[in-house]
């Protein structure tokens, strides 16, 4: 009995952590929760408004216009790699087109940085099972399919629109 609950205990320790138990503060109030997209294939990018990519903003949003009824991108502005000088009431008019779930700024990158625990998720194998993925500047693209596993990382060159993006979007439909 003594060794049942030990065993019991450490599955409850060492179970994996799913995209879907993570949370994150919405840009201009509220809270993203990841738990609501079960079912639907996911993008998640980080951004920044004055980076030399921020044209990708407005592919993000045609793409998401495309796939509306399967595919959530949820954005995360950032301004780790120094291209993102907005915040606040600020930040929210500089997006004020999106329609996509933007999170309120954060960290992508850890040290000397803390990074937000999606992004933790995403950069280790050890807790999403699949890659350990490094962001290395702004508009690095995660793709998960509807059982919320990595299926796919597009890197700050890859526009959205692209066919690679529309490959990985049909084939994880």
């Amino acid at each position: 009995m003594k060794k049942l609950l030990v065993c019991i205990i450490l599955l409850a320790i060492f179970q994996p952590v799913s995209i879907y138990s993570f949370t994150a503060d919405k840009l201009g109030g509220g809270t993203i929760d990841f738990s609501q997209f079960q079912g639907k294939r996911v993008l998640v990018v980080n951004i920044a408004t004055h980076s030399d990519r921020s044209g990708q903003l407005n592919e993000l949003q045609q793409l998401y216009q495309q796939h509306s009824n399967d595919l959530v991108i949820v954005a995360f502005p950032t301004n780790n790699f120094n291209h993102e000088p907005h915040s606040g009431a600020s930040l929210q008019a500089e997006l004020q087109n999106i329609s996509y779930p933007v999170a309120a700024p954060v960290n992508v990158i850890d040290s000397p940085y803390t990074r937000h625990p999606v992004y933790q998720w995403l950069a280790s194998k050890a807790e999403n099972e699949v890659m350990n993925g490094k962001v290395r500047g702004d508009f690095y693209k995660f793709l998960l399919n509807k059982q919320g596993r990595i299926v796919a990382f597009f890197d700050s060159t890859t526009s959205p629109l692209s066919q690679e993006v529309q490959n990985a979007l049909q084939i994880h439909q």
